[in-house]
């Protein structure tokens, strides 16, 4: 077992010691240099990017209780909110809401998670996910992560019109009791019946956040959110709920260079934008 704190960290084996002076980060392991850093990310993006670099590192900690994982972040997002962080929102922060859209499961299939089954957060959020229970009524491991390369969000198409998270305490940085994003941008429909939509010779790939039962096919909703850094399209995956204008979501699509993408760009491009609500 390690304790630790900002100024050392012990192991109760007495073989490993980390003091104020030995500022080394740890693999997986939240050391004193992390914090030393916010004094210089405090420009928006970098401060928002190392949030993300955090979130990686968080999500792949083991916890005994799932709905324990906002509440432990409390801390360090009161942390990030003092360095000027803005909003925040069930783990992500308003102003790079978009950019934090990008997560993705690690090491898990589709069929391995599901939606959680008491609420947590809402559904842009990879909280609102769970890993499906082994025979042995054992947690598999569910972690999430965020490009850092060319697959990136690089350029917005779409806009934030709105976004709030209802706290389930007096702590808005603990549990969340609901939440919403009301988004701008340019909306395309299909029904799919796989992983990807062919359109003349080019293909949109999608990332299902977890297992989808295509029967004859499924109504789905795609809000391009932009280009990542070779200028492939990035379009949210929605499923349309009983209430009007409201969606889930369940995955994220993409192509990877811009080329790939023109067919689907012009399609997107060929209707007026929709303000659309995601829970």
């Amino acid at each position: 077992m390690l304790w630790e704190c900002a100024e050392y960290l012990e192991c109760e084996c007495m073989e490993m010691y980390h003091t104020i002076d030995g500022i080394r980060v740890h693999r997986g392991i939240m050391r004193k240099e992390q914090f030393l850093r916010l004094r210089h990310e405090n420009e928006g993006v970098g401060l928002h990017e190392l949030w993300l670099g955090l979130l990686e590192i968080y999500s792949s900690r083991d916890l005994s209780y799932n709905s324990d994982l906002l509440p432990a972040l409390s801390g360090l997002a009161k942390l990030w909110q003092s360095r000027g962080a803005g909003k925040y929102l069930a783990g992500f922060w308003e102003e790079y809401i978009l950019e934090s859209m990008m997560w993705n499961v690690h090491d898990l299939s589709p069929s391995q998670i599901q939606r959680s089954i008491e609420y947590r957060a809402p559904s842009w959020s990879p909280f609102s996910l769970e890993e499906q229970y082994g025979r042995e009524n054992r947690r598999t491991h569910l972690s999430f992560g965020f490009p850092t390369n060319y697959e990136r969000l690089a350029e917005r198409c779409a806009a934030v019109l709105d976004a709030g998270s209802t706290p389930m305490g007096a702590d808005p940085t603990g549990q969340v009791a609901s939440g919403f994003l009301r988004l701008k941008g340019h909306v395309i429909r299909k029904n799919v019946s796989s992983k990807r939509i062919e359109l003349r010779g080019e293909y949109l790939f999608i990332d299902f956040d977890f297992d989808i039962n295509f029967g004859g096919g499924i109504d789905l909703t795609f809000l391009l959110i932009g280009y990542n850094t070779l200028g492939g399209l990035i379009a949210l995956v929605l499923q349309h709920l009983k209430q009007s204008g409201v969606y889930e979501r369940v995955g994220i699509a993409s192509c990877s260079r811009r080329k790939q993408s023109q067919m689907f760009v012009s399609q997107f491009f060929a209707v007026e934008e929709e303000t659309v609500v995601i829970i």
